[in-house]
């Protein structure tokens, strides 16, 4: 396992991170935020709290037995992250008419142009996340994601 130093090292040295006006939940570890796809550090030199994104397929999960970056398939703590969705095929008939959700991916959606069209695979804007639940349909942002699909302990 990768030490919270090592990992930091590689955020700047890639310049992927960004700071952000807060302080510093720790010093030692990462934490998550409202958007899952988002990892916050504490930057060594400025002391303060900065953030980069997990790589795409992947969100921000801590709890007792991990805290990283995991694929959105290993998500199974109770959240609905469309594990029986099956990958829209064609867009014949209904699937034509409606977006609708990537299999374990929530930034992501699929849209048909027309009935004889392939499915398209489109992002949600940032800070943002895909459900199709309970009369809910689109990209909403991620505090009403949490809330909507029940992720509210993964960070």
């Amino acid at each position: 396992m990768l030490k919270v130093f090592e990992i930091l090292c590689v955020f700047t040295v890639l310049g992927i991170s960004a700071v952000l006006s807060e302080e510093c939940l720790f010093t030692d570890q990462t934490w998550g935020t409202i958007n899952p796809t988002h990892i916050s550090y504490c930057d060594s030199k400025t002391n303060e709290a900065a953030v980069t994104s997990c790589n795409t397929g992947y969100g921000f999960k801590s709890n007792e037995t991990v805290s990283g970056c995991i694929r959105w398939e290993e998500w199974n703590d109770g959240c609905i992250l469309r594990k029986n969705v099956p990958k829209l095929k064609s867009c014949e008939g209904a699937n034509s008419l409606s977006p609708h959700p990537v299999p374990n991916d929530p930034t992501s959606y699929y849209l048909c142009s027309s009935s004889s069209s392939e499915p398209l695979v489109l992002r949600c804007a940032e800070n943002r996340g895909f459900v199709a639940h309970d009369g809910y349909l689109g990209c909403i942002p991620w505090e009403s994601w949490r809330t909507i699909t029940g992720c509210t302990d993964s960070y």
